[in-house]
């Protein structure tokens, strides 16, 4: 198998770095690769030789076109298929953490696609991404965000933010999606800020009597 992943390394060389195996199972072996035109990690899975002898190329094609024409949040994207050197392979995204904290996790940033809720919008996890990185700037004393929604710690200027700001974003809206209201409201978004800092929110059942223990707590 070592020799196919060199014949391969060597024939996408242009397209795909391989650069180690993530794991291996009885159909195929699956390799972190970097996409040259892309600039980003994909795992390339790689059918073993048998394999790929008993299905032959015509009928990996065809398999992989009914693949490619699926789209679901439930399965996960084809981003590339071929044949090279009698070698079948397809490119999958390579899903792992980034490290990449939102920051403006909010209702308008989540979109429903089949009944799926996706986030959009990266460009304040982007700007402070950036400010991180640019020699002159810094995020310290620095709050980015939708006050409603906002951490207290990300409403402090707190520069060591991380993915636990997303998570109270998301208990935020629940809360605000079972009563109707956010936990805080005020005049001001500094009021809003200081509220998160300083306030505990109302038990949420002072709100919706109906809701079930568990689900309230």
């Amino acid at each position: 198998m070592n020799d196919i992943i060199e014949r391969l390394r060597v024939a996408l060389a242009d397209r795909y770095t391989i650069e180690h195996e993530l794991g291996a199972g009885g159909m195929a072996t699956v390799h972190l690769a970097h996409d040259v035109k892309h600039d980003r990690k994909v795992a390339v899975k790689v059918l073993r030789p048998e394999l790929a002898a008993l299905i032959g190329g015509e009928r990996f094609d065809r398999e992989i076109r009914i693949s490619a024409s699926l789209q679901h949040p439930n399965i996960l994207t084809l981003i590339d298929s071929g044949e090279v050197d009698g070698i079948l392979y397809y490119v999958m995204p390579y899903a792992h953490r980034q490290g990449i904290v939102h920051r403006d996790i909010k209702p308008e940033n989540i979109m429903l696609a089949e009944r799926h809720a996706l986030v959009m919008d990266f460009g304040v996890a982007k700007a402070v991404q950036s400010a991180k990185e640019g020699p002159q700037l810094t995020t310290a004393g620095l709050s980015l965000g939708t006050p409603t929604y906002m951490a207290p710690e990300q409403a402090a200027g707190d520069p060591g933010v991380d993915h636990r700001a997303d998570l109270y974003a998301v208990g935020v809206m629940a809360y605000e999606l079972l009563t109707g209201r956010p936990p805080f409201s005020g005049a001001t978004a500094q009021a809003v800020m200081a509220a998160h800092i300083a306030d505990e929110p109302a038990p949420i059942r002072e709100h919706r009597e109906d809701l079930p223990e568990p689900l309230a707590a």
